[in-house]
């Protein structure tokens, strides 16, 4: 049962009824989508799965400002304007990879559930998804406009190996793990790390090729600016284990970017032809 994914499109696609400039407030529908395949991948065991159900239930009931039916329009299967909006994106890194990673779990549950959707729901998530190009350009550290951050030779010049890219990407992600500041993220870019290459990796494997392409680059970029940090002041991450068959994995309060970078991880297990860096470092920044 896909509970919450007509939920969580619907919650992508209020977020511009209720602020036409928000990008943040994607995260509810990000998060209701990566739980509902959390639900259904056959990953956790019941006890988990019924506390995390209970948890998506509050979580929407919480939420409801961004469940309100839309004004009608017709139902579409044209997501042309929410691929669009994607390949703005994947030409500059911006808000950690947001914008690619509201469209691609968008893109991946239509693509693989038999769902309604309408066109101002189209058009809606596509105004999220340019909204997220709009970033603090000083938010890494060291750098006051990281657009002009010119990269080493981490970036690939050829035909980028997606699913290589993201063992990378998890093994880069989990390692020297310490706790963000008022004024800068670090716990919290690395988790994005993980959440944007999972991302890349769906869009791939929907056959936007060359948008997967385009935006490996960008998350190659993520991965060096991901590592930025001053030398000392910084209060590391205690490691916690990461366990999914622990019925108390999910902790007392509900975490919408636990939930993402679990689906992202357990997917990208369950899809990589070698071990992925354990989640335990980085899982000790968000439980």
């Amino acid at each position: 049962m896909k509970q919450f994914i007509d939920k969580g499109i619907l919650a992508l696609a209020n977020v511009v009824e209720v602020d036409s400039t928000a990008w943040f407030q994607g995260h509810t529908g990000a998060a209701l989508l990566a739980g509902d395949a959390l639900l259904n991948d056959g990953a956790l065991n019941n006890v988990s799965k019924k506390s995390l159900q209970a948890m998506l239930v509050k979580f929407t009931d919480d939420n409801q400002h961004l469940m309100n039916p839309l004004a009608d329009s017709p139902e579409t299967t044209d997501y042309s304007e929410v691929v669009n909006a994607i390949a703005l994106n994947a030409q500059q890194l911006c808000h950690s990879g947001h914008g690619i990673i509201y469209g691609a779990l968008f893109l991946n549950v239509v693509a693989n559930n038999n769902v309604v959707v309408t066109e101002r729901m189209v058009s809606n998530i596509a105004k999220l998804i340019v909204n997220c190009m709009d970033d603090n350009w000083g938010r890494y550290y060291g750098l006051a406009d990281y657009r002009q951050y010119q990269p080493s030779n981490l970036l690939n010049k050829g035909e980028i190996d997606i699913q290589q890219h993201c063992v990378i990407a998890v093994e880069r992600s989990t390692q020297d793990i310490y706790h963000n500041t008022d004024e800068h993220f670090f716990a919290g870019d690395k988790l994005h790390g993980i959440t944007h290459a999972h991302a890349i990796f769906l869009l791939d494997k929907l056959g936007y090729k060359e948008l997967a392409q385009q935006a490996a680059q960008q998350s190659l970029i993520q991965l060096e600016l991901n590592d930025r940090k001053p030398e000392s002041g910084l209060k590391k991450v205690i490691p916690q284990p990461f366990d999914l068959s622990d019925p108390n994995i999910w902790g007392h309060d509900f975490n919408e970017h636990q939930i993402k970078l679990v689906h992202s991880y357990v997917e990208l297990s369950a899809q990589s032809n070698q071990p992925l860096a354990k989640l335990d470092n980085l899982w000790g920044a968000v439980v």
